[in-house]
């Protein structure tokens, strides 16, 4: 056979009798396979015909693509192989083992390592997350101690603010009533008795009484010969007893206030009034003031009279009623007065109504408490504070409109000529002139317009005839007037 083999592939194949081997070799031609050495299968091995030594030849065509054949490799048989190729594999594969052994071994550690490394890392991220948790609520306990603080020092100037106000706030009238000038001056607190005598006012102090001296003709501005006139007339009666006359003070609108030694003394002097007569002609003593409370909501059943015919009149016994039904200890309820207020309506069963009390304090209990009781107590109403109404009242001391006499505080003028005298003084010389709107009248007079009457007299007044305008049917039926109108000259210009 004569084929040009251009590569020849050795492959050990077992034989019968299961030896095998690998050799190859690579010849340009096939005059090269007898330089192949005597190893190399003989060319009868191209056929399949086993050699004697146990080879087996297979050849590739030439024109088979090199890259083909050389992806053909030749595995040594199991059995026979050379002593230096087996070292060389051996080593190779060792030093290869040894190289992924120490690759893996590598790579593990660094993987240990980064894992460490990663741990550590989250382990302190978790510390110093939990050190700034704790500084976080160390500041807001810090917060709340001094929210804490901050309360109670504004609860403290709360206190100390309301302690401050108690202590410069005016006297009530229960606290007049209950602590009065003379019982500190009795227990011998001078300085309790000043302080007290400071914030009373002249209608508070229970030692003195008022003396009007508007009708008194004699001498009554020099105090010292007043005084001695009042205490010889109190000595020569027995029954003043030995009341002693302290000072006097003067107030205004012609008004005398006499202090005694004692509320007893003073009490003593408003009941028997001989003494005044006596040492001051035509002088009068002024009762007690008296303190108004509105009562709402009243029961008419509880305080009216059944048999009056006008439905408004109160009956007799209510006052007393109502100082047994208010009765409580420490206060006097006695009641000096009482007004209907409301006017008539049968439709209503309630109504409202003003009572006069006594005592101070009394009356600013019922304020204080908003109700007073009724019918033996079963009935209640609503207290509040009275205004009475003085727009249209005059004060027969200066003769102006919006107040009374007893609260006056200005200078005497008379109602017919304003002069400095009361006007039963007045001579009747002078001309008229209204002391409140300076017309040529008397106070009294209608005409005046700040009396309340004043709008019944312009009514009586007769009106003036109001001429009607013309219509413009009578202006058209006469235009001769019209042109007459026009004709004329013009006043303005």
């Amino acid at each position: 056979m004569n084929i040009e083999i251009s590569e020849i592939d050795c492959v050990m194949v077992e034989d019968e009798e299961g030896v095998g081997g690998t050799r190859g070799a690579k010849s340009g031609g096939a005059a090269d396979l007898a330089d192949a050495g005597a190893g190399l299968p003989r060319p009868e091995a191209r056929l399949g015909v086993v050699a004697e030594e146990g080879y087996q030849i297979v050849t590739r065509a030439k024109g088979r693509p090199k890259q083909a054949a050389k992806s053909t490799t030749t595995r040594p048989k199991t059995g026979t192989s050379q002593p230096g190729q087996e070292a060389e594999v051996s080593k190779k594969r060792r030093a290869e083992d040894a190289l992924a052994r120490s690759s893996d071994g590598s790579s593990t550690a660094n993987q240990i390592e980064e894992v460490k490394s990663l741990v550590l890392r989250l382990l302190d991220r978790e510390e110093s997350k939990a050190r700034e948790d704790e500084e976080k609520m160390e500041e807001i306990s810090d917060l709340r101690q001094e929210v804490r603080d901050l309360k109670k020092e504004v609860r403290e100037l709360k206190k100390m603010i309301q302690a401050s106000k108690n202590k410069t706030q005016a006297p009530t009238y229960a606290e007049v009533t209950r602590t009065s000038m003379p019982t500190a001056i009795a227990k011998g607190d001078t300085a309790s008795g000043m302080k007290h005598q400071q914030k009373l006012r002249v209608e508070d102090d229970k030692c003195s009484i008022t003396v009007n001296t508007s009708r008194v003709k004699d001498e009554k501005s020099d105090f010292v010969a007043v005084k001695s006139k009042f205490q010889q007339a109190i000595n020569d009666r027995a029954a003043m007893g030995k009341a002693k006359i302290t000072c006097l003070r003067q107030l205004p609108g012609e008004r005398i206030n006499v202090v005694f030694a004692s509320a007893a003394d003073a009490t003593r002097a408003r009941n028997r009034v001989e003494w005044l007569g006596a040492a001051m002609p035509n002088a009068r003593v002024l009762s007690e003031p008296w303190y108004p409370v509105k009562c709402d909501m009243v029961a008419k059943r509880a305080v009216l009279d059944d048999t009056a015919p006008d439905g408004r009149t109160l009956r007799q016994e209510v006052c007393a009623e109502f100082a047994r039904d208010n009765a409580m200890v420490g206060l006097d309820f006695t009641a000096m007065k009482a007004s209907w207020l409301s006017r008539l309506d049968p439709r209503k069963a309630n109504g409202s109504m003003v009572i006069w009390l006594k005592s101070k304090a009394a009356a600013e209990w019922l304020l204080q408490t908003g109700q007073a009781l009724f019918g033996g107590g079963a009935y209640g109403a609503f207290c509040s504070k009275y205004l009475q109404e003085t727009s249209s009242k005059v004060c027969y001391n200066c003769n102006a409109y919006g107040h009374t006499q007893a609260n006056c505080r200005r200078v005497t003028r008379c109602g017919n000529c304003s002069g400095g005298h009361q006007t039963r003084d007045c001579a009747g010389t002078a001309a008229l002139k209204c002391p409140a709107c300076l017309g040529a009248h008397t106070i009294k007079d209608w005409c005046c317009k700040h009396h309340p009457a004043h709008k019944k007299y312009l009514a009586q007044l007769p009106k003036e005839p109001v001429t009607p305008h013309p219509t413009r049917s009578e202006q058209s039926a006469a235009p001769g007037d019209r042109d007459a109108e026009m004709d004329s000259p013009d006043p303005c210009k």
